[in-house]
């Protein structure tokens, strides 16, 4: 665990809830029961959480991640480009699991369909979660898996208790609507109750409060936390708080490649500008933009030097 020094107390964005590796698959026809399909196949680093804390770092955040992995090959895949990024990392290596992998299958428009194996990724243990770790914070953003799993539930569940009286704000992004779903309604509100911020996409949205119009969702999820962001994916999105709510849209993207980490990189943008300007839209325009990039790439989390000349490009738009 690699706590930064004194002197940045109340500095990180801490991110929980997802360190895997991607595994990308663009078939090039339709499958075939036995028999093969001609595919492009890339291997990533990938993860929740994981874009979420690259992002903050690279838009000049200092970020945290924590988390679980295995000891093996796939765990180096994971990590492999966050301490170059500048990523603090608080990772439990566990003997006895794997790391984390999705087979990610892209579709001809970009959207991707997931086979997962959570493993380690389930197994974040709540000794991880201290009030040290916190007293260095100033936001924490916990991913959906990280309280899907009964494994990673108390840790989730110890962080977003802890944060508030640390002093740090806590934004909650639901993941994926089927585990959402499974795990259910009541229990993922009570669990965010603490949430600053809840950041679902329109179809988490649906799962939370049933399928209206993109205004009136986020409306609704007003009840359950005082700053909403509802994503729109190729729309933009909604942004909400008391006595606002308004569509933020963005500049679709001809031809996407891949969706996979869209909302990690949104979040983690809106986030890093909230922070900065105190101010909704301009964090929804940033985070609008830079999704829009990452869309035009296969996989969640481009080389560094890309990511920040795209990062450079945004700036020079502000």
């Amino acid at each position: 665990m690699n706590l930064p020094n004194g002197k940045d107390a109340n500095s990180l964005i801490l991110a929980m809830g997802g360190i895997a590796v991607d595994i990308l698959v663009f078939p090039k026809a339709e499958p075939k029961p036995g028999t093969d399909t001609p595919a492009t196949i890339q291997v990533c680093p990938g993860g929740t959480a994981a874009n979420f804390a690259f992002w903050c770092s690279l838009l000049g955040q200092e970020s945290g991640l924590i988390g679980a992995v295995g000891h093996d090959a796939l765990a180096d895949i994971a990590l492999s480009d966050l301490n170059e990024a500048g990523v603090h990392v608080f990772v439990e290596f566990h003997q006895d699991k794997r790391t984390a992998c999705i087979v990610n299958l892209v579709d001809a428009s970009g959207e991707k369909s997931f086979i997962t194996q959570r493993g380690a990724d389930e197994a974040i243990p709540p000794e991880i979660i201290t009030e040290e770790l916190l007293a260095k914070a100033k936001w924490l953003h916990i991913g959906g898996y990280a309280f899907y799993s009964d494994i990673s539930r108390p840790a989730a569940e110890k962080a977003i208790r802890l944060a508030p009286a640390c002093g740090v704000s806590v934004s909650v992004d639901p993941s994926s609507w089927y585990p959402l779903r499974e795990y259910g309604v009541s229990r993922f509100l009570r669990a965010a109750e603490n949430a600053t911020l809840l950041m679902p996409n329109y179809e988490e949205g649906v799962v939370l409060v049933g399928r209206k119009p993109p205004e009136e969702m986020a409306a609704e999820l007003l009840n359950y936390a005082p700053h909403v962001v509802v994503k729109l994916g190729p729309k933009g999105c909604v942004i909400a708080k008391e006595g606002c709510v308004r569509v933020c849209p963005t500049e679709a993207r001809e031809n996407p490649v891949d969706t996979t980490g869209a909302g990690d990189c949104f979040n983690a943008a809106f986030i890093s500008e909230f922070l900065r300007q105190g101010d909704m839209w301009t964090a929804a325009c940033l985070g609008n933009s830079l999704a829009g990039k990452i869309v035009t790439m296969a996989g969640a989390r481009p080389d560094i030097s890309i990511a920040k000349e795209w990062v450079e490009s945004l700036g020079k738009d502000r």
